[in-house]
C-alpha cells in the first residue's frame, strides 16, 4: 500500500507542473516489481544493475502488458539481480554485490553482451552539460527512461554519502523527476542544481529493446 501511494504522490506532484513529460508506464510498471528494490534484496551496492533490471521490466510492461511475475517477490527477485551480476560482460562474471557498485560503463557493456537486439548508449561526458541536458528531454519526449549517476556529495542522495545510480523517468521546467532503486522512492532534481547533483555533465545511459 504504501508504494502504491508513493507512486500516486510521484504522478500528482508531475502532473502539477504545466510542462515536461512522465514516461507513460514507468511508474505503474514499478508499482509491480518492487521486489527488486534493494531495501528488498538486501544488495545493498547493486543500484546499477537493480536500475538495469527496472528498465529491462518497463520494457517488457510495454511490449504487451507482462514481464516476469517473480520480481514481485523480494526472494526471487534476488535472482534476477544475481543473475546480472554471473552473466558480467566480455565473458567474466562481476562478484555478487561487489562493494564497489557497477558503473553505467560497466551497465552498457552487460546490455551489449548479454541481450541480444537490445541498445544500450550512453551520451557522451565530453559534452556540455545544458546539451546532455536538452538530449536527455528528448529521449523522455520518447518514452525512454535514462540512468545516472548521483554523486555522493549530494545532500540529496537517497543513500548518504554514496554514489548511487538512479533511473530518471520525467522532467518539467525546472526539475528531472527520478526512482530510487534503494527504497523503491520517487524525487527530483533541481535543473539549477544539476552539476551538484548529477556523475560528470549528465552522461547518462539510454537501455532499449530498440
Amino acid at each position: 500500500m504504501k508504494k502504491i501511494i508513493i507512486a500516486i504522490v510521484a504522478f500528482i506532484l508531475f502532473s502539477s507542473q504545466s510542462e515536461g513529460r512522465i514516461i507513460d508506464g514507468y511508474v505503474h510498471s514499478v508499482g509491480l516489481t518492487n521486489g527488486l528494490i534493494q531495501y528488498e534484496t538486501g544488495y545493498n551496492y547493486s543500484c546499477g544493475p537493480t536500475s538495469l533490471a527496472f528498465i529491462e521490466n518497463f520494457w517488457y510492461y510495454k511490449s504487451g502488458g507482462h514481464y516476469p511475475t517473480k520480481v514481485s517477490d523480494p526472494q526471487l527477485a534476488k535472482e534476477v539481480i544475481e543473475k546480472l551480476y554471473s552473466d558480467g560482460y566480455n565473458g567474466v562474471s562481476i562478484p555478487l554485490n561487489r562493494s564497489s557498485g557497477v558503473s553505467t560503463d560497466e551497465l552498457k557493456q552487460m546490455v551489449i553482451d548479454n541481450k541480444s537486439g537490445w541498445v544500450a548508449v550512453k551520451a557522451n561526458g565530453n559534452n556540455s552539460l545544458s546539451h546532455n541536458l536538452s538530449l536527455a528531454r528528448q529521449w523522455i519526449d520518447n518514452g525512454y527512461p535514462l540512468i545516472v549517476g548521483l554523486k555522493a556529495s549530494y545532500p540529496s542522495n537517497p543513500v548518504g554519502n554514496f554514489g548511487h545510480i538512479v533511473v530518471i523517468y520525467g522532467y518539467d521546467y525546472g526539475n528531472l523527476y527520478y526512482h530510487d532503486p534503494y527504497y523503491g522512492e520517487y524525487g527530483k532534481i533541481r535543473i539549477d542544481n544539476l552539476s551538484s547533483a548529477i556523475q560528470g555533465n549528465l552522461p547518462y545511459l539510454r537501455v532499449a529493446p530498440h
